[in-house]
């Protein structure tokens, strides 16, 4: 187990700086960046707290409670790239997220790892962060260039098409990219399946990582399809 000291965090903050002072120089604007970087300290500072609770506590209500409110929160995060009031939209990411993600939340922890109990936090807590993390993706990607395409007068069969397109880059490079460059974490001192130690899970069977992988990316595609499938008419009213 590594240890991790506030002077090994220190040091991963300078690559983060860096980053910082490009935007600032091109952007002229760093007051997005920095609220991002600052809401990720805190709400990793929180989450450590709030994951003991969750783990303790045990209870398909509270892991059921922590599963929507993970929905809502990358439904209302997956808007904030487009360039218009994202409240009556987020339906429609809501929609997305939870038809898409849900289906493959429950695809891959009943139809592939055969997760008992169902609710069993050290399994779908960190799997529905990756499937829901990745829909959110995919909706800011697929709703941005959307709305970029039709402000650039293309018509809206034209616009979705193009959208779903650049939607789907990072996942099919990541479809490429599995065995390659994605290598999954192999640890050969558990048995074939989960193993689970202190508040921590590991999956050691490099198949079901694979499984894992395909079915989230393949999941991407259906959230994409289902952000991007909104009736014309109500798209270009909100436009």
């Amino acid at each position: 187990m590594y240890q991790i000291t506030l002077v090994d965090i220190a040091v991963a903050f300078i690559p983060v700086l860096a980053t910082v002072m490009i935007i600032g120089y091109w952007s002229h604007s760093i007051k997005s960046a920095s609220v991002a970087i600052s809401r990720m300290l805190i709400q990793l500072l929180l989450i450590g707290y709030a994951l003991n609770f969750i783990f303790d506590a045990n209870s398909q209500w509270i892991i059921l409670l922590v599963l929507i409110f993970m929905l809502v929160a990358a439904s209302w995060i997956g808007l904030n790239a487009l360039p218009v009031d994202s409240m009556p939209l987020f339906k429609y990411s809501f929609s997305a997220i939870a038809c898409g993600g849900g289906i493959i939340l429950i695809f891959i922890s009943q139809g592939v790892l055969h997760v008992d109990p169902w609710y069993q936090p050290q399994v779908m807590i960190p799997i529905a962060g990756m499937i829901f993390s990745n829909s959110m993706n995919a909706v800011s990607l697929a709703g941005e260039r959307l709305y970029s395409e039709l402000d650039h007068d293309n018509d809206f069969s034209r616009a979705r098409n193009i959208a779903f397109q650049a939607a789907m880059i990072p996942v099919i490079n990541a479809l490429l990219a599995v065995g390659l460059v994605s290598l999954p974490w192999y640890d050969d001192r558990a048995n074939t399946g989960w193993h689970c130690a202190d508040n921590c899970c590991t999956l050691s069977d490099y198949r079901h990582v694979h499984d894992i992988q395909f079915c989230r990316n393949f999941g991407c595609a259906v959230f994409i399809l289902a952000k991007i499938s909104i009736p014309e008419s109500g798209l270009m009213n909100k436009w």
